[in-house]
């Protein structure tokens, strides 16, 4: 893919007889007799009519109406072309890489389209002025929205994203601001999930840059657009909003980005800016979330809308800044799988046959006993963990590189496993961004969800007995409480589990979703208060002096909360 995209105006050439007709009737013509049923033959036709049209000489109606027209056959071409890559393993495949190669494409001629429009309308004598504003604001509005589809793009092909086109992005929003065009209504785009105004299309593009695509499914993702409409007038460009939301710099080439801590002292470097202020629209998801069978937006689930809470929380200093990682090696394991195999085919074979709990409050606490973890789960071979050195890191996470060929497949949203050096602790994170330039190491973001990765077993209860039973982890975050990792699995909130540890199993009820994707979820839980024989105070003290053995030193530790009783 290009790291930077022209959208450059091409030299206009006068039409010929054999020229692409933009006139009315052969307009209607031409799209009727477009082969819908081959989408790969109308795709090139499109393409081919667009690219033509942008470099003749065109009446301005025409060629405006040729752009808006082309809107329809546009709605079954893109989804045609973007089942290709998007929500796909990487790396991608040549075919996959070269259908994405086409999508971008038309839409940077799309985009050159519109800007002659934009053109042709400021070059229009002041004579002409009826309509100008409007067909001003409409060619910026659909500007921003083909420009967003092209940052979605790269998005979901794990690209930086090309340079230049956040910088066009904002400076499409000044111009329109200054002009006071940004609220002018606008009509929809047909086929498309657009909005009405430059105002709300910014919105909508700013907002979902902020969404990993793989932290919901590709379907979620399509239907997010329509979601928006009741969302949109929830947020607030206000630049006074220096506590809450996410920092976007008008003069820059940058996505949103978190509200620096030290915000008094950024603003006078950073040159004009304004704030996404989204505190009105988490409120509202909140309250969607608080009450059970409140009707949630068409093709948004439940675990998808916390998603979207969790990414569009804006607080100021959220997360440390972020320090420079001084070429430090990290370990890096791919998947819940992996890293529950690994974890349990190198568990000692001495292990303690309970964990220890004590209730609090309604709460159920452990007092960890050491790594000493097995299981009955077979795997024919491992993975080997791959290195990755540290670029750089906070309290949120890492920024990694590591070969460009890993030898394990990798995604946005994957759930990995990383392990600092010859320690024996894996901590749990997810892949929230990847990047990835033919020739360069692979650039990788991990957020941090969880430190001391413990391998168990979940089974689904049946009416005659149980699933087999699925690899999963445990982990403490960030808040103590401990969290249950387990892959995807719709509907499994719903469902009568156990779960097992060193050949016992205890029924768990999930309660809380705190994150996910499409490769994983995470659930807080609840398990039945049991008391057993040798579960008291004094038997913890006597595993917990165990654990303080040499073999055992390293994996002694106090962070599990809300865990599941003794068994």
């Amino acid at each position: 893919m290009k790291p930077r995209l022209l959208f450059d105006l091409p030299v206009l050439r006068p039409a010929t007889t054999r020229s692409f007709d933009t006139g009315a009737a052969a307009l209607d013509r031409w799209l009727a007799q477009l082969p819908v049923a081959s989408l790969g033959e109308t795709c090139r036709q499109v393409f081919l009519a667009v690219y033509e049209v942008n470099r003749t000489q065109v009446p301005l109606a025409q060629r405006l109406e040729f752009l808006e027209r082309l809107a329809q056959p546009l709605a079954l071409v893109m989804p045609a072309l973007q089942r290709h890559y998007i929500g796909q393993s990487f790396p991608l495949g040549e075919k996959a890489q070269r259908v994405a190669r086409l999508a971008v494409d038309l839409q940077v001629e799309l985009v050159i389209g519109y800007r002659l429009v934009l053109e042709g309308v400021r070059r229009q004598s002041w004579l002409l002025h009826w309509g100008r504003a409007q067909r001003k604001a409409l060619a910026a509005h659909r500007m921003l929205h083909y420009l967003g589809g092209i940052l979605s793009d790269y998005q979901w092909l794990h690209l930086p994203y090309p340079r230049g086109v956040w910088r066009t992005v904002h400076r499409i929003f000044r111009h329109e601001g200054r002009a006071g065009r940004v609220r002018r209504v606008l009509t929809r785009l047909e086929g498309t999930d657009t909005t009405t105004t430059v105002m709300d299309e910014y919105k909508r593009l700013l907002l979902r840059s902020l969404v990993p695509p793989a932290r919901i499914t590709v379907e979620q993702w399509q239907c997010l657009g329509n979601a928006m409409d009741d969302w949109l007038g929830l947020i607030d460009l206000d630049p006074t909003s220096v506590e809450y939301g996410f920092w976007v710099r008008l003069d820059s080439d940058s996505p949103p980005t978190e509200l620096p801590v030290d915000f008094a002292a950024a603003m006078g470097k950073r040159g004009k800016y304004t704030v996404l202020n989204t505190r009105r629209l988490v409120r509202h998801m909140e309250q969607l979330l608080a009450v059970d069978g409140e009707p949630l937006p068409p093709g948004l689930s439940r675990d998808s809308v916390e998603t979207l809470r969790n990414v569009w929380s804006g607080a100021r200093g959220r997360h440390a800044e972020r320090r420079q990682g001084h070429g430090q090696e990290m370990k890096l394991l791919v998947g819940v799988s992996t890293l529950y195999h690994t974890l349990a085919d190198s568990s000692p074979q001495q292990v303690p046959q309970v964990l220890e709990l004590e209730h609090h409050g309604g709460k159920t606490s452990l007092r960890p006993l050491g790594q000493a973890w097995t299981s009955t789960i077979a795997v024919e071979s491992l993975p080997q963990p791959v290195g990755a050195r540290i670029i750089d890191h906070s309290e949120s996470g890492y920024g990694l590189e590591l070969p460009a060929d890993t030898g394990q497949p990798l995604k946005e949203g994957d759930i990995i496993g990383l392990r600092r050096g010859t320690a024996l602790r894996w901590e749990i994170g997810y892949v929230c961004w990847l990047r990835a330039v033919e020739g360069e190491p692979l650039g990788l973001g991990v957020q941090h969800l969880a430190v001391e990765a413990v391998p168990v077993e979940v089974t689904v209860s049946l009416e005659e007995g149980h699933s087999a039973p699925l690899g999963c982890l445990l982990g403490s975050t960030g808040t103590g409480e401990t969290a249950l990792f387990m892959p995807n699995l719709p509907g499994i909130e719903h469902k009568a589990l156990q779960l097992g540890y060193c050949g016992h199993q205890t029924p768990i009820t999930l309660l809380e979703r705190l994150d996910g994707s499409t490769g994983f979820s995470a659930f807080l839980f609840d398990t039945p208060l049991q008391q057993e024989p040798g579960t008291g105070l004094a038997a913890q003290e006597a595993w917990h002096l165990r654990a303080e053995a040499p073999a055992a030193a390293a994996t002694e530790a106090e962070r599990y909360l809300d865990v599941w009783s003794a068994l």
